[in-house]
């Protein structure tokens, strides 16, 4: 059995040690006014493919590219977050800081590429040009003047 002045030493050691083990879980409601968003990255020549500016830490989206073109990757991934404290998100919490709103969007989309816009090569005729319509009208015409 322990006498009154070890069992007060083991008490008080316990007592210090609990917080430093208990740290790491610390609660943080972190961003429940604003969530976690992400954006097209500057620069990118890409779109949320509904026409929506964010979307949601957590969520998926198809993307467009802003010449029209298909992108070489259809879609795009918003990291999810998990807003416990900096140790579990350090992405996020690097991105919103500290607050119940998230103070700003995070920039996805490295690896979406979009293919350059094409140009008509040289000595080719773009569509609608003169000599195109004139292929249109004398196939018309040859239509057209065809009996059945």
């Amino acid at each position: 059995m322990l006498r009154k002045p070890a069992f007060l030493a083991a008490s008080l050691t316990v007592a210090h040690l609990v917080p430093l083990f208990l740290k790491p879980m610390q609660a943080s409601w972190g961003w429940s006014a604003s969530m976690p968003m992400c954006i097209p990255k500057s620069g990118g020549n890409w779109t949320f493919a509904d026409g929506s500016a964010s979307i949601a830490a957590g969520t998926s989206a198809n993307v467009t590219c802003s010449n029209g073109d298909m992108p070489f990757v259809m879609t795009v991934m918003c990291p999810e977050s998990t807003p416990i404290n900096k140790t579990m998100d350090p992405e996020w919490w690097s991105t919103c800081g500290g607050g119940d709103s998230c103070k700003a969007s995070r920039e996805i989309g490295d690896d979406i590429e979009c293919p350059e816009a094409s140009t008509t090569a040289p000595g080719a005729t773009a569509a609608g040009s003169a000599s195109s319509w004139g292929f249109s009208a004398s196939l018309a015409a040859f239509l057209l003047d065809f009996e059945l």
